[in-house]
Parts: C-alpha cells; sequence; structure tokens
C-alpha cells in the first residue's frame, strides 16, 4: 500500500514554512511536485528561481519577470499588484 501525502490547507505556503516541513529531510531525497489539486499527476522537481507573481484567483495567477531581469532585457513593467514569489518548475 502507498501512502499518499496529506492534502495541504488552503492557506499558502511561505519560504519560512516551507524550510520548516524539509528541515529534517535527508538532502538527497527527490522533490516530486503535485501538478494539480486532486493529487492525480506529479512531476519531479527541475528548476527554481525568483520572479513576481499577480493573482488572478485563489488558485492562479500570472508570472512576471523580476526587476533585475526586466532591466536587463528591456522588459515591461509588472502590472501593479504583482509581488516577488519564488517559483518551482515541473518537469
Amino acid at each position: 500500500m502507498t501512502a499518499t501525502p496529506a492534502r495541504p490547507r488552503a492557506a499558502r505556503l511561505t519560504v519560512a514554512d516551507l524550510r520548516a516541513r524539509l528541515a529534517d529531510l535527508p538532502g538527497d531525497l527527490p522533490v516530486i511536485l503535485v501538478l494539480d489539486g486532486e493529487g492525480n499527476d506529479f512531476s519531479p522537481l527541475i528548476g527554481a528561481g525568483s520572479a513576481l507573481y499577480l493573482a488572478e484567483s485563489a488558485s492562479g495567477g500570472e508570472c512576471y519577470p523580476a526587476e533585475e531581469s526586466r532591466l536587463a532585457h528591456g522588459h515591461a513593467p509588472a502590472p501593479a499588484g504583482a509581488k516577488p514569489a519564488y517559483f518551482l518548475w515541473p518537469a
């Protein structure tokens, strides 16, 4: 029988929450992302980085380049309300 991880509470996790949850795990443990809210699809984590996030609903939004990247590449400013966030990228 395979154990299914507990479904998270509705509140959003912060970097501090994630650090606390990972603190006691072995460093070589793979990170697998659940790709849908029902736990039907999974993918290994292959990348991560900082950008800006603008929530469009309780369950989704848009990603915009971080300030440094926008300035370096001549991108337009992010929309008002976009906030710094850390993104995890699935395979």
